[in-house]
């Protein structure tokens, strides 16, 4: 008997966030939520530094799959235990 999987596994993961950020800028845009008080730091430089390290350590662990000839679908068995790269600080950098 095959399994089969959902096909939103098969949309790598560093994408959801991509994604998941872009609908929240774009829901920002159409209807500003504000606060009212003032900003002490520029909170959109702060977030996009975060979002840029973020989406270089999601492409760093990418890679390092993709270097090791594993598999980087969620929900698919891997081929290969990583332990380099990213994946000596973390057990899940992605």
């Amino acid at each position: 008997m095959t399994r089969r999987t959902h096909p939103l596994f098969h949309v790598p993961v560093p994408w959801v966030f991509v994604l998941g950020y872009l609908l929240g800028a774009l829901l920002e845009r159409i209807a500003p939520i504000g606060s009212g008080w003032t900003r002490p730091v520029r909170t959109d430089v702060v977030g996009a530094v975060l979002f840029i390290a973020g989406v270089v350590v999601a492409g760093w662990g990418w890679f390092t799959f993709h270097r090791a000839g594993t598999t980087r679908v969620p929900g698919e068995v891997s081929s290969t235990m990583v332990t380099w790269g990213p994946y000596r600080f973390s057990r899940n950098p992605m």
